[in-house]
């Protein structure tokens, strides 16, 4: 559908607003559990803005619904995420030949890769940094093998042609690009375990503080994904490094296992899922404390659930 003129302009702005807030979104599992908060409280930011501008400064309420729009739209653009690569991301949908595409802020995030990735499979496009925000999108929003599948492989020849992810010297970058992707996949049982089979090392790292898949899994209590990762051969005794990384600050408690991230968040049953795969409970953060520290500021655990575990949590 295209659009033209100042309507078109609107519409390509809220598209380009959307598909840079869905960029930001697909990077990680915590940013897209953000991102979906974010949708779900919009329309009451939007009520109780417009009420501000209707009660406090007497606007009539279509002036007011209008400013409350402009101002849920302010601060989603003076967000670092706003301010994303528009000709390098998924954004590149919303401008020059592809500025048909009309996404509202109300639609959902499912609706968006509905409508976004069959069209994305009928473009040219092989700019892997593109694509690399195409299939975690498919991933998090679950689609159906006929769309996962085909993004998957456009993903993996754009990489395979890309240097991208090569710094000046060649030195390959510490995260690799299936990294992120591999993080996503834990949120989608069928879609990590496409991804294991076909390309990736259940290892490789998703961040740059060498976050690995295990760790996402095992802090958001993912019985599915940690199952599969330790049969896929996932290392549960890998550990976060941020001392190379290019992060504003390092982690506060770094060198954590995916033992310790389950010891915090997860349940009895994922935490001897872990031991029972031969995670080391010796292993220390960078505060000195082991997984039992994490234990004891577990509340998915029961009492007599978390003095089984300190059996095992301090072993002999």
């Amino acid at each position: 559908m295209k659009v033209s003129g100042k309507q078109g302009a609107v519409h390509t702005a809220d598209t380009a607003r959307e598909l840079r807030l869905l960029t930001w979104a697909v990077t990680d599992p915590t940013n897209w559990h953000r991102y979906l908060a974010l949708k779900a409280d919009r329309p009451a930011f939007l009520a109780e803005m417009t009420e501000y501008y209707a009660q406090s400064l007497q606007y009539s309420r279509p002036e007011a619904t209008l400013r409350a729009a402009q101002t849920y739209a302010f601060l989603i653009d003076e967000t670092n995420y706003g301010r994303a690569q528009d000709g390098y991301t998924l954004t590149k949908f919303a401008l020059g030949p592809y500025a048909g595409l009309i996404l509202p802020p109300d639609r959902a995030p499912t609706d968006i890769a509905a409508q976004l990735l069959p069209l994305a499979l009928t473009l040219p496009s092989k700019d892997a940094g593109f694509w690399q925000s195409a299939l975690p999108l498919a991933v998090f929003t679950a689609q159906p093998d006929r769309i996962l599948t085909p993004v998957l492989t456009r993903f993996t020849a754009a990489v395979a042609q890309s240097d991208d992810y090569m710094f000046r010297d060649g030195t390959p970058f510490p995260v690799p690009p299936f990294g992120p992707v591999l993080a996503a996949a834990t949120t989608n049982p069928t879609a990590l375990a496409l991804i294991l089979d076909r390309i990736a090392n259940p290892d490789t790292p998703t961040t740059a503080f060498l976050k690995t898949a295990l760790m996402y899994a095992a802090q958001a209590n993912n019985l599915t994904a940690v199952r599969s990762l330790l049969d896929h051969g996932a290392n549960p005794n890998r550990a976060t490094d941020s001392s190379q990384a290019d992060c504003s600050r390092p982690l506060e408690r770094d060198h954590r296992t995916a033992l310790m991230y389950a010891a915090e968040n997860a349940s009895a049953q994922l935490i001897t899922m872990l031991l029972d795969g031969r995670a080391d409970p010796k292993m220390k953060d960078t505060k000195g404390n082991r997984a039992s520290w994490y234990l004891s500021k577990n509340n998915m655990t029961t009492d007599s659930e978390r003095s089984a575990l300190r059996q095992r949590l301090f072993p002999n």
